[in-house]
């Protein structure tokens, strides 16, 4: 397929000619990537009455020149960008020896809620729960593809990769080989969107010890891009999404609540003279990060109980106290934290009294927040 071709033969003489800078400048390759591949699986949406569902688009790369060129297919009810959520996309390998037509993952909102180690695993294991709901061809590739990639973005697509077709530019498809992949793809596409919704990772559960250590290291080291500096100066934040890989049934942002480990400096906000120890996740001293009004009662607030207002430190001791220990020996805990917090979850229109928030830790035990 010439299409196919004008890439694998132009494409690396082009990135070494614009000395890896990401400029349009209308070789065969980038008119292939940026306008006739997106017109041809266009062409194809159009043809099957699909169009309105989707998004096509092609990419090169911003700023630096992309190693491994893509063209996204997005089901604009999951996703319209390439960080978030998974669609269908055509890559290129580094090498330029083949390419995919893979459905595959968003790679860049994982890695914003875990470590980058971690977020690789995440993937794999999203990958593999999706394979429970499909039913693939014997000629598709399972899992993970080989890109040949060196760069944080084309290992990405390597691991998140959930069902792909493989063309070596030796033996590149034609027309109607593409086409009938990508309806295959597409009808994957549509299997996954009633249980996965706008992610992939909707199916993958999230244990309490991985949220308290990504939450941690990310307080000690840099926070992504979302800017939780100013969720406390809203006047209320929308409640966030139901999940069923989170036992309370809500999802949390892991950058709240490292942004409110690192306003607590560290150090536990009962009593800041709690002792603790050096974790490994940064090397600061190990707190946890723990909602006052516990996030399984956010059926019960109009607003999100997500924010930093809500999210205290506390040294693992008192966390488990508050969590497992019996009410009585919460009581005293509980006053000072909602007394130093209670002007704040004002401003969020988070409203309550002690006797209700009292109320939610009266049983022995609460479950994970």
């Amino acid at each position: 397929m010439q299409l196919l071709l004008d890439v694998f033969d132009n494409y690396l003489d082009t990135r070494s000619q614009l000395s890896g800078k990401a400029k349009k400048i209308g070789t065969a390759d980038q008119i292939s990537i940026l306008n006739d591949l997106p017109g041809f699986f266009t062409l194809l949406l159009t043809d099957c009455g699909r169009i309105s569902d989707f998004e096509v688009m092609g990419s090169i790369g911003t700023g630096n020149i992309a190693r491994v060129p893509w063209i996204a297919i997005f089901n604009s009810k999951v996703t319209t960008t390439a960080q978030d959520g998974y669609y269908i996309v055509l890559l290129f390998s580094e090498a330029m020896d083949c390419c995919y037509l893979s459905l595959n993952q968003g790679v860049t909102s994982v890695q914003r809620n875990y470590s980058r180690k971690l977020a690789v695993e995440k993937i794999q294991v999203g990958a593999r729960k999706a394979l429970l709901y499909l039913n693939p061809e014997p000629r598709s590739i399972l899992g993970r593809i080989n890109l040949k990639a060196t760069g944080d973005l084309g290992i990405g697509y390597e691991n998140g990769a959930i069902i792909s077709y493989h063309y070596p530019r030796t033996n590149l498809p034609s027309k109607s080989q593409l086409k009938e992949d990508l309806f295959a793809l597409l009808h994957h596409y549509d299997r996954l969107l009633p249980v996965a919704g706008s992610s992939i990772q909707n199916l993958v559960p999230v244990s309490e010890a991985e949220f308290q250590q990504v939450a941690l290291e990310k307080a000690a080291t840099k926070l992504d891009n979302t800017d939780v500096t100013q969720i406390d100066f809203l006047k209320a934040v929308p409640v966030p999404k139901r999940v069923s890989t989170n036992r309370n049934g809500w999802a949390r942002s892991v950058s709240v609540s490292a942004y409110a480990l690192r306003q607590a400096e560290f150090m536990c906000e009962v009593d800041p003279m709690h002792q603790t120890f050096i974790s490994n996740s940064g090397k600061r001293p190990y707190v946890e990060a723990h909602h006052l009004v516990p996030m399984s009662h956010q059926g019960e607030f109009k607003w999100s109980l997500d924010v930093p207002s809500n999210v205290v430190a506390l040294c693992a001791l008192c966390h488990k106290l508050l969590h497992h220990g019996r009410a009585l020996d919460k009581k005293e805990y509980l006053m000072k934290l909602f007394e130093n917090r209670k002007n704040r979850l004002l401003k969020n229109e988070i409203s309550l009294d002690f006797s209700s928030l009292y109320g939610f830790y009266a049983k022995d035990s609460v479950g994970d927040d």
